[in-house]
């Protein structure tokens, strides 16, 4: 059954500063309130775990006990629906209490009391699902073992006996059988250890609350500590475990809304000073979802860090009232979409990192209006179109960086007024684009690869004859679904290109055929000679022309 609870939502009016109340009632069946300035832990499921060493407060020769906690497993497991463990005792032998996730979706609970004798629990197939926040519960209260999922009974056995716990630790996020480790892929917070065997009611109690010290408590993980590598007992009785590999996540289990007062902003369920916040950073914390447009309320910001989260959706155009901004890096932080053109508001940044994300559509011309720019990159995306000729008007860059995107068209000659080392390619990097030579003097050398297979020949007359034979990498690689192959062939010559899998099968012959001297590319589609798509993996692709030969390596992601 679900619980139905009142709740208070405010709506803020920004333009009116208006503040409109109204309530209304909402079935709350997954999430917590938790108090603000909370974290969770993030597993990648290779290895990353909690470990609380046994202590004399931990549980031992126990008549009742309950162990409980919020997960969220990923479906990016390469083993899900397969195993994956959330935390407990195990020791294989006599020192089972645990619950983990099986086949089909479903919840096993464990216990091994002495004698050896173990009781087990797995609910009903597709019980969870991934990329959720779940309450899980296993309490044995020495007659019967039972799990509660979201503070429900979801299955139960009959058992007896005392459960041992002697020099054995309780693991979070890992549990071993044999010699094989399960690993869970996910998120894990609030986990707590008891002495007692809860009652639905109170598991329905507790699993909102922030604990404090309650009768048969043991031990209160909350990560809310948010850095280093120490889970703190936050119920007093000082067993902490040792973080291994697992990272701070600020994505809990929470409701949100109506949390945050007028002088605040709320982004990913957490409140920030709008006057005070001068420096935010958010990386790797594992964000989820979009950037919220109420960021660009923090006007007082000159630090914002997004970079390696898991965002999705665009670049919010209110990013461009940050006009105090001097650092912004969204490096590898998922965003897409078009940069907005109101980036050119943001005159104080030194530092600008838009590098590894999905991004589309042209380099917007209001860029040149950043003219403290030091640090400018743009590069592997999926930008289009030509590179303005504003960015000449960067004056004091030190490193520009707009490789492997999909720029088309002439290299504009203001480049050429950028006081940068072009030789140095972590200084200056155009490779991997469909630039048209020919090259602004300054850069004539120093342009990297580039396909010009849509060049207009015009573009490409001035270009004189290939002096030796190359095969060039792949571009893009890694690709889905399409690549290109580039080649020089210095005289006419019989070419042969294939393709072949890893095992050195034949997958695709590309060209065999005589071909005149020239600079030369062809496209892959991902498919065989049958014409069918061929499955994700690494492939070869070797040249034969005259004397030459070359293998050369790229990957196909699906």
């Amino acid at each position: 059954m679900d619980f139905l609870c009142g709740m208070i939502v405010g709506i803020f009016q920004l333009g009116m500063e208006i503040r409109f109340f109204y309530i209304t009632f909402i079935i709350l069946s997954i999430y917590p309130v938790k108090a603000q300035n909370s974290y969770s832990l993030n597993f990648d499921g290779e290895a990353d775990y909690v470990e609380v060493p046994y202590g004399s407060a931990m549980i031992a020769n126990a008549g009742q006990i309950t162990l409980c906690g919020w997960v969220y497993p990923r479906n990016t497991n390469s083993g899900w629906p397969d195993f994956d463990a959330f935390f407990g005792f195990r020791n294989e032998s006599d020192a089972d209490f645990y619950l983990l996730q099986l086949d089909n979706y479903k919840v096993e609970g464990r216990l091994r009391v002495t004698g050896n004798v173990a009781y087990t629990v797995v609910t009903a197939a597709e019980s969870i699902s991934p990329d959720t926040w779940y309450h899980l519960a296993l309490t044995y209260d020495g007659a019967n073992l039972f799990v509660y999922i979201n503070g429900i009974e979801a299955g139960s056995t009959e058992a007896s006996g005392q459960i041992i716990n002697e020099n054995v630790s309780l693991t979070i996020g890992r549990l071993v059988f044999q010699t094989t480790n399960f690993d869970l892929d996910g998120q894990a917070d609030e986990v707590s250890l008891w002495n007692i065997a809860l009652t639905e009611q109170q598991i329905q109690d507790y699993m909102y609350a922030d604990l404090t010290g309650e009768a048969g408590l043991v031990g209160y993980w909350n990560f809310n500590e948010g850095t280093g590598d120490i889970a703190n007992d936050a119920g007093g009785n000082d067993n902490d475990g040792l973080i291994n590999g697992a990272v701070w996540s600020i994505d809990i289990p929470f409701t949100g809304g109506g949390q945050c007062d007028s002088s605040e902003v709320e982004l990913w369920n957490q409140c920030y000073s709008i006057e005070n916040t001068t420096e935010l950073d958010l990386s790797n914390r594992g964000l989820t979802g979009e950037i919220p447009p109420e960021i660009g309320n923090l006007t007082n910001l000159t630090f914002l860090d997004l970079q390696w989260n898991d965002l999705t959706g665009s670049i919010p155009t209110e990013l461009g009232n940050l006009t105090n901004l001097a650092w912004l890096s969204l490096y590898f932080s998922g965003v897409t979409g078009l940069i907005p053109a109101e980036i050119g508001n943001l005159a104080n940044l030194t530092h600008l990192d838009l590098q590894w994300n999905g991004l589309t559509g042209p380099i917007p011309p209001e860029i040149g209006y950043l003219t403290n720019l030091i640090n400018l990159g743009l590069g592997t995306n999926e930008l289009t179109g030509p590179i303005p000729a504003e960015i000449g008007n960067l004056t004091n860059l030190t490193s520009l960086r707009l490789n492997s995107n999909s720029l088309t068209g002439a290299i504009p000659v203001s480049i050429c007024g950028l006081d940068l080392n072009w030789s140095s390619s972590s200084d200056f990097n155009i490779s991997n684009n469909q630039l048209c030579p020919p090259y602004p003097s300054c850069i004539e050398n120093y342009a990297g690869e580039q396909d010009t297979y849509n060049c207009t020949q015009a573009a490409i007359t001035d270009e004189t004859f290939p002096i030796t034979y190359s095969l060039y990498n792949a571009y893009p690689n890694p690709f889905n679904p399409f690549t290109t192959l580039r080649y020089d062939l210095p005289e006419d010559a019989m070419v042969n290109i294939t393709i072949y899998d890893m095992m050195g099968r034949n997958v695709k012959t590309m060209v065999n055929s005589q071909q005149n001297a020239g600079f030369k590319s062809i496209h892959w589609d991902a498919t065989n000679d049958a014409g069918i798509p061929v499955s994700a993996g690494m492939y070869f692709y070797a040249i034969q022309a005259s004397y030459f030969h070359l293998v050369k390596k790229m990957i196909l992601l699906k």
